[in-house]
């Protein structure tokens, strides 16, 4: 079957030969008992194509077999020979008129394959009989293709005049095709060659066309320059400035427009341009009269793959135009927009710069809504989200000025400043406000309603003041504004919707809470503004939510209005239902502060509309009580006059007269006096008037009442006199006073304690204002003198001597018949003993009791003796000539005898019987005493 079939392909001739043959074998095979071998194929001229031999295949074709004949393959003899990359049998078949053109059953022509197996000497030999460059197997396979592919040695092969003036079915010649591909080496080979420059193909087109077409690529741009130096032309008139670079052999070359060739590869996207100028030298950050680099054009046109080379390549991405804009400025093409500030970040793009308006890329962005992801991008990056352009707008102005809602929360999440004030002193919240803006519920949110500006006002303050709808003012509220909230000034936002008279505002604030008393840093609160206002009261401010409510100390609006005089504005308020006698926490009634107040007329209107003129505070206190604290002379002239009891006591027991004379209160103290208040009056511990002037150091108080009649000698609870009070309090005016009255240095307390004895134990400086030439030798019951006193009282020896100086009686007796001396000793004041010596005093003054001083020294012993006799008194005697040896001699003891000699004491010393110490001491039988004194 397979010779079968094999026979079938052959050509008739073929055909012929191989039946003849098998004929024969057929004939031979059955003559013999033995097979022969089977004969041999002739030999075709395939097999000697096959084998190379010139020669015969040369005779096989002449005059017996066409030259074009084919195989089954549909090969001719000459595909046959260049397959086989046979030279000569090439060059043969060529010689006898080979077609060049026939292509094999895949379609192949003699040059396809010649290309394709990269053999220039056949490749040569077949251009030179014109050989068809365009006819292949496959576009691909085209000869020329080929050739242009693999490169300088085949397509010198292929260039002929023959081929030179070839085009394919588009009218292309090989240099439009070297330029399609992009191979500049054959772009110049081709021009060597000579081959035409600017024909045009079927569609009008050169060569350079088809390179500029493919700007993007580098390989053709290189393509492009030879052919643009060689006079080349184009249809694109947008390569006239490439052409004119090219031709000028300056890649820096400007144009009207100041740009260079970089400016405008960047702007029209001309990739391929872009590397060929670089590679070149070419400045990448040149400017062009507006400024802009090429950077700019590329991102301003969108190219981004330019973008991303020039900034590989160096291109400042911080460069400024005549404007100040940098490329951050620039609004990009949507579609790249994102990705190319995402590079140009990258790469250290500043997005902090500003414009010649001072504008960020972030004011930028916003205003011109170029989208969240670029803004994030900024702020992620280090835009300040506070950065002021030359009118002093941040990018939250911007974003409130375009109602531009989506940038907000971006903005307030980095803390943009809703209070930051442009030139003309508007925030992104106040032109909100003005705008009665949609943003306003993003800008104000639970996040924010607490913030404050420079001055400390809230946004609360801020939609009030700028009168904004109550809806905002709702809104506010709702998200946790504080309805209490002061600024610097003190002021909350009611103060703002009084001072407007903002009724429908106020009203929302009042019924939030808003607190109407509490002041300002001036002093004033909102019901202060309300009630004083140029326009009159503001009525409004007089609601069910005021009406009631009190401050912190517990006082209303009748409080207040007593304390401010506004006296016509009481019964407006006491007749909306105002209490007209609510206490405060400290028990006070508005009446109080009328009075504090001293205006006679708010009390009128008071009392008219039915306060109680008998109110009385926690304390007990009587309005008049309150005049007297204040000094409301005219208040409490008008309550007297309304037969307010004038000695009412409070729960101390204090009448109106004792706070008077407590407070130095003078002539409020003369208008008590004069209308008949009790001078001599005690409080709850017994305390006169008089006493509480004395107690609070008030001498002219004092006097005034001691010149009224009241009691100098009157005793509160302890017993005290006035006199006692002056002297604790060391007042010698007052003590003068009082003594000048007749008040006495004796008197005592229920302690038993005089005012001298006060003032002998503490109060020294008081001793010399009591002890007067007229009292200074005075007793008191017990018959003791100031010098008995003051050592009864223990006073220090400077007393003692003050007393002694002042002109004192040193030998007064007391009831008991003791001297000075005597208590003395009692007291073992021995320093006082001795000093009374000195002046004179007498120890052998004998007291009721049958005792001395000396006496009863002697008994207490050698320091008690010393006392006394360490001086000259050792030689002084009793009223019988006895010395204090002879008392020592009867009564002593040998250690008394023995000091009292050695003070110097004489043992010849007599009395009056002419008995020496020796003697006493013989008739006393002290025998252990006579041997020391005889």
């Amino acid at each position: 079957m397979s010779m079968d079939r094999n026979i079938k392909r052959r050509r008739p001739e073929q055909r012929i030969a191989y039946i003849y043959v098998g004929l024969c074998a057929a004939l031979l095979g059955g003559c013999t008992s033995s097979p022969s071998p089977p004969p041999q194929a002739p030999e075709t001229v395939w097999t000697l194509i096959e084998k190379g031999e010139v020669q015969r295949v040369e005779e096989f074709f002449t005059g017996k077999l066409n030259i074009n004949t084919t195989d089954e393959k549909g090969r001719t003899p000459l595909i046959r020979a260049v397959e086989l990359q046979d030279t000569k049998l090439t060059a043969l078949f060529l010689a006898l008129g080979a077609a060049v053109e026939l292509q094999d059953t895949e379609g192949r022509t003699a040059l396809e394959i010649a290309c394709s197996n990269g053999n220039q000497e056949i490749t040569k030999l077949l251009a030179a009989r014109g050989a068809p460059l365009y006819l292949a197997s496959t576009e691909a396979q085209q000869p020329v293709r080929i050739a242009i592919q693999k490169g300088e040695g085949l397509l010198a092969a292929l260039i002929h005049p023959a081929t030179l003036s070839q085009r394919d079915e588009k009218g292309r010649t090989l240099l439009h095709l070297a330029a399609l591909m992009g191979k500049g080496e054959a772009v110049q080979q081709l021009l060597a060659a000579g081959i035409p420059l600017n024909i045009k193909d079927g569609n009008g087109k050169t060569a350079l066309d088809y390179t500029l077409e493919q700007a993007d690529s580098y390989e053709h741009v290189k393509c492009a320059e030879p052919i643009i130096l060689a006079g080349g032309v184009t249809q694109y008139p947008n390569f006239s400035y490439l052409l004119q670079t090219l031709r000028s052999y300056n890649v820096s070359i400007r144009f009207a427009d100041g740009s260079t060739p970089l400016h405008q590869a960047a702007r029209a996207g001309h990739r391929g341009v872009i590397q060929y100028l670089l590679e070149k030298k070419a400045d990448i950050n040149a400017k062009d009269s507006a400024g802009s680099t090429a950077l700019h054009d590329a991102a301003r046109a969108g190219h981004l793959v330019i973008v991303k080379t020039l900034l590989e390549q160096g291109a400042d991405p911080n460069a400024r135009d005549a404007k100040g804009n940098t490329v951050l400025h620039l609004i990009l093409p949507s579609q790249v927009r994102e990705e190319a500030v995402k590079t140009l970040l990258s790469y250290g793009a500043n997005p902090n710069s500003k414009d010649e308006h001072g504008d960020a890329p972030l004011h930028i962005a916003i205003a011109m809504n170029l989208g969240e992801a670029v803004v994030a991008q900024l702020l992620a990056a280090g835009a300040d989200i506070n950065i002021r352009n030359t009118k002093g707008q941040t990018p939250l102005h911007m974003a409130v000025i375009k109602e531009a809602e989506r940038y907000v929360p971006l903005c307030l999440e980095k803390q943009a400043d809703l209070f930051a004030t442009d030139i003309e002193g508007e925030s992104p919240l106040s032109l909100a406000f003005k705008m009665n803006s949609r943003l306003i519920p993003l800008l104000i949110t639970p996040q924010t309603v607490q913030l404050t500006d420079n001055m400390g006002n809230s946004p609360l303050h801020l939609a009030v003041s700028l009168n904004a709808p109550l809806t905002v003012i709702e809104h506010i509220l709702k998200v946790g504004g504080n309805v209490n909230a002061r600024n610097k000034t003190g002021s909350t936002p009611l103060f703002i919707a009084i001072e407007k008279n903002n009724r429908e505002v106020g009203e929302l604030l009042l019924s939030r809470g808003a607190d109407i008393f509490t002041p300002d840093a001036s002093g004033k609160s909102p019901l202060y503004i309300a009630c004083t206002s140029p326009g009159g009261l503001r009525e409004w401010m007089i609601n069910s939510y005021t009406i009631t409510a009190t401050d912190n100390l517990g006082n209303g609006i009748l409080h207040y209005l007593a304390q401010w005089k506004l006296a016509s504005l009481i019964p407006v308020v006491a007749q909306r239902g105002a209490p007209i006698d609510k206490a405060n926490a400290t028990g006070e009634s508005p009446l109080f502060f009328a009075v504090k107040a001293n205006h006679p007329a708010s009390i009128q209107a008071l009392a008219t509309a039915g306060a109680n003129l008998q109110f009385r505070d926690r304390l007990g206190n009587t309005a008049l009580h309150i005049a007297v604290r204040w000094n409301s002379l005219e208040a409490a002239q008008f309550l007297i006059e309304q037969r307010l009891p004038i000695n009412a006591q409070n729960a101390a027991g204090k009448s109106a007269l004792h706070v008077a004379c407590t407070l130095g209160m003078h002539q409020m103290t003369d208008l008590l006096i004069q209308q008949g208040a009790d001078l001599n009056i005690p409080e709850t511990e017994g305390n006169t008037p008089l006493m509480d002037a004395i107690g609070a150091n008030n001498a002219q108080g004092a006097e005034r009442l001691l010149n009224a009649g009241a009691d100098p000698q009157a005793r509160n609870n302890r017993g005290d006199t006035p006199l006692h009070m002056a002297v604790i309090l060391e007042n010698t005016r007052i003590a003068n006073i009082l003594l000048s009255r007749g008040a006495s240095i004796h008197a005592r307390n229920s302690i038993g304690k005089s005012a001298l004895q006060m003032a002998l134990t503490g109060s020294y400086k008081m001793v010399p204002v009591l002890l007067t030439k007229d009292r200074i030798n005075s007793t008191d019951d017990d018959g003791n003198g100031p010098l008995h006193t003051a050592i009864l009282e223990g006073s220090p020896l400077s007393v003692i001597k003050q007393i002694v100086e002042l002109g004192t009686r040193i030998h007064t007796i007391d009831a008991r018949g003791k001297t000075a001396l005597r208590l003395a000793i009692d007291r073992e004041a021995w320093d006082v003993a001795s000093f009374l010596i000195e002046q004179g005093a007498s120890p052998f003054s004998v007291a009721a009791d049958g005792e001395s001083p000396a006496s009863v020294a002697l008994s207490q012993g050698t320091v008690a003796l010393g006392a006394l006799f360490s001086g000259s008194a050792i030689q002084l005697s009793d009223s019988t000539g006895n010395t204090i040896l002879h008392y020592a001699a009867s009564k002593g003891n040998e250690q008394a005898v023995r000091f009292l000699l050695s003070l110097g004491a004489s043992k010849t010393a007599r009395n009056t019987a002419g008995e020496t110490p020796y003697d006493v001491a013989l008739r006393w039988g002290r025998k252990d005493l006579a041997p020391l004194l005889q």
